[in-house]
C-alpha cells in the first residue's frame, strides 16, 4: 500500500523548481490531512513532527542519478491547552510561530517558498536535473508507549509519496 492510498495521507499538492535571479528555487505545496487519532493526540499535547527530505539530482542515462545536494526540513506541531494555541516549530531554522487553529498551523508548514537550490552557474544547461521530495512523519518522535500503535493504524499513516520535479 503507498501512502497515497491513505485518506489521512499528506498531499504534494504541485512543486516546481524556478529561476529566481541566479539562483534555482523550489517552490511547493502540500495539504495535510490529520486523522481523528492524530488530531486527539494532538489536543492531548502530544507533538507531531514531520521531515520533508529535498534532494536535487543531476540524471543519468546509464548510471544512478547523481546526488548534488541533500537536506531535510523538520517541523513539529504541538498544541498548548492552557494558552489554547498551536505551536509550530521549524527545527530546521528554529523558527517558532503560534497560531489560534489547527488549520493555521498545519497551513504554515503546508508551503515552501522559494527555498534556494543552486546558483544558476553551478548547473549545466546541457544537463538534466530532478528534484525530489516526501513528506515523512516521524513516528519514532511520538511517546514510546505510542509508537507501536502508530506503525499499525492506518491513521498514523501521515506520510506522502515521493514527489519529483525535472527540470
Amino acid at each position: 500500500m503507498s501512502w497515497a492510498d491513505n485518506e489521512y495521507a499528506t498531499i504534494i499538492k504541485h512543486a516546481q523548481i524556478d529561476l529566481q535571479g541566479n539562483e534555482y528555487v523550489l517552490n511547493a505545496e502540500m495539504d495535510y490531512h490529520l486523522s481523528p487519532v492524530a488530531k486527539a493526540a494532538l489536543l492531548k499535547g502530544i507533538a507531531l513532527s514531520w521531515t520533508i527530505p529535498v534532494v536535487l539530482q543531476q540524471r543519468r542515462d546509464y548510471l544512478w542519478n547523481k546526488d548534488l545536494l541533500r537536506f531535510t526540513l523538520r517541523y513539529q506541531v504541538q498544541y498548548f491547552a492552557l494558552l489554547n494555541v498551536y505551536r509550530v516549530k521549524a527545527e530546521h531554522s528554529g523558527q517558532v510561530n503560534h497560531f489560534a487553529t489547527l488549520a493555521a498551523a498545519l497551513n504554515s508548514i503546508a508551503v515552501i517558498n522559494a527555498l534556494k537550490l543552486r546558483d544558476k552557474n553551478q548547473l549545466s544547461a546541457k544537463q538534466t536535473y530532478q528534484v525530489r521530495l516526501k513528506v515523512s512523519f516521524e513516528r519514532e518522535a511520538l511517546p514510546i508507549p505510542l509508537r507501536p500503535i502508530a506503525y499499525f493504524d492506518q491513521q498514523w499513516y501521515l506520510s506522502s509519496d515521493w514527489f519529483f520535479c525535472v527540470f
